[in-house]
């Protein structure tokens, strides 16, 4: 497939569309988006028939592709032709993975899960009640019944327990406070808020819906602050959103920040002040009862930062496998160079004890290695807190010697490991060729002569190590 025009630029190479089209057939681009030139072809048939093998043969691949993706497949169409693509299945699929992929990055005094008994709960911010902010980039409209905001899942959670009410209090990037006022009312009435902040990938393609199916306001493509042709300078909040905060602050009350968003922000302050905060990225159509489920506890958070969070938009880059500087680590004179939040890092409901790190062998030769042998790491996991929870372990390479400049550190393996209360167990992982290999000095695969620790643990910084030596 040839991405928007890259076709039409193949006049460069032929002097016109059509051949421009020929060309592109004949080197296998069988679709086209947004060209001028695949539009041609009919003309260039009639002309040379030559061609005619070259479309057929781009039609076969497209429609090979549609039936092995199932798309013709008779259960997916109903009467009139209308396809379906919603199922229950799908569904609960989508909620899991929503659930999976929430991070919580902070919890002061247990405030989360929310007691809902009697609970009046304050939903504020640009991301509160907003389908589309929530479904990251070019997403279609959304048909009825087929997402859940988060005001929409609290409310669905939380039943006849309590209350939800809520304000948007300001957009995402637009510098209006006119909707402060009415905030901070909600905020000044509520046991908790809920500040639902971040960013939206949102674009308008005219009229679209709320998750009843309703036609609502067009979508605002200047609150865009992430996705395809949308970049930024800073890393802040955009807009009026940490002022929003502030105030909210201000009322005393506890609040709980979600960040719903397609990259990481810098969110000092937020780290600092709020009380708690889940990080959501864009949940997709479950995500806003995915959240719901893990404020009021009916789910307990599990996701790992797949990124480090980083103090300010100055510190970048800022990630756990750079490459390493010998041990020298310099910081800056006015802040740390350590990310706000490391990779790997999430919290949950529940407290976990990594211990009693074993290893199958304090020393190997490469070329067991390479052989097929692998080294046997193992680790006991306790929950040694009140509540069920997935704990998920995190093995790394942290290399010692070698003869090329090695990163920091690298992910070779995680496992999700579900405990109850009191529950131990032992995980292990086998690392071998794979975990082991470098690209090597003379530009080739290799496991090298050198000393390695192997780690475990909760995220990339929080480890236990045994140092193995490879031997020639």
């Amino acid at each position: 497939m040839g991405d928007g025009g890259a076709v039409d630029q193949l006049q460069a190479l032929t002097g016109s569309l059509g051949q421009a089209a020929r060309l592109a057939l004949e080197s296998g681009v069988d679709v086209s988006l947004w060209d001028e030139a695949f539009t041609t072809l009919e003309e260039r048939v009639a002309e040379e028939g030559i061609v005619k093998q070259w479309v057929d043969q781009a039609v076969r691949r497209v429609l090979r592709l549609k039936f092995t993706l199932g798309l013709f497949d008779p259960e997916d169409f109903e009467p009139g032709g209308a396809i379906r693509i919603h199922r229950d299945q799908a569904q609960s699929l989508n909620r899991e993975m929503a659930r999976q992929s929430l991070v919580l990055l902070k919890n002061d005094h247990d405030l989360l899960p929310l007691n809902r008994a009697g609970l009046r709960l304050a939903v504020i911010g640009p991301n509160a009640n907003s389908v589309y902010n929530q479904l990251g980039d070019y997403t279609p409209p959304q048909g009825a019944g087929m997402t859940t905001t988060l005001v929409e899942g609290l409310v669905e959670v939380m039943g006849t327990n309590g209350t939800v009410r809520w304000a948007r209090g300001c957009g995402i990037r637009d510098h209006s406070t006119a909707g402060f006022e009415e905030a901070l009312v909600l905020a000044a009435e509520a046991d908790v808020i809920v500040a639902a902040v971040g960013g939206s990938s949102a674009r308008d393609f005219g009229t679209v819906f709320d998750s009843h199916g309703a036609a609502q306001a067009t979508v605002n493509a200047n609150d865009m602050d992430a996705g395809e042709g949308v970049d930024v300078a800073h890393l802040s909040l955009g807009g009026e959103q940490e002022n929003l905060i502030k105030a909210l602050l201000k009322t005393g009350k506890p609040v709980v920040a979600v960040l719903i968003q397609g990259r990481p922000y810098a969110i000092e302050f937020l780290a600092e002040h709020c009380q708690a905060i889940l990080c959501a990225w864009y949940p997709g159509q479950e995500g806003g009862r995915a959240i719901a489920e893990i404020l009021l506890g009916e789910a307990a958070p599990s996701g790992r930062l797949p990124v480090s969070i980083p103090r300010s938009s100055a510190q970048l880059p800022v990630y756990y496998n750079r490459k390493d500087t010998g041990g020298v680590e310099r910081g800056y004179r006015d802040g740390s160079a350590r990310a706000l939040y490391p990779f790997g890092f999430g919290l949950t409901y529940t407290t976990f004890c990594y211990e009693g790190i074993e290893v199958s062998c304090q020393e190997i030769s490469c070329q067991r290695i390479l052989a097929g042998a692998t080294i046997q790491l193992s680790i006991a996991i306790t929950n040694v807190g009140p509540r069920a929870g997935v704990a998920v372990a995190q093995v790394y390479v942290i290399r010692e010697t070698s003869r090329v400049v090695r990163r920091r550190r690298e992910l070779k393996g995680f496992e999700r490991i579900a405990l109850n209360p009191g529950e131990t167990r032992r995980v292990r992982f086998d690392l071998g060729r794979e975990a082991l290999e470098i690209w090597g000095i003379d530009n080739q695969w290799t496991v090298e002569p050198s000393v390695v620790r192997l780690a475990v643990g909760s995220d990339s910084e929080t480890l236990e190590t045994r140092q193995v030596t490879l031997l020639a």
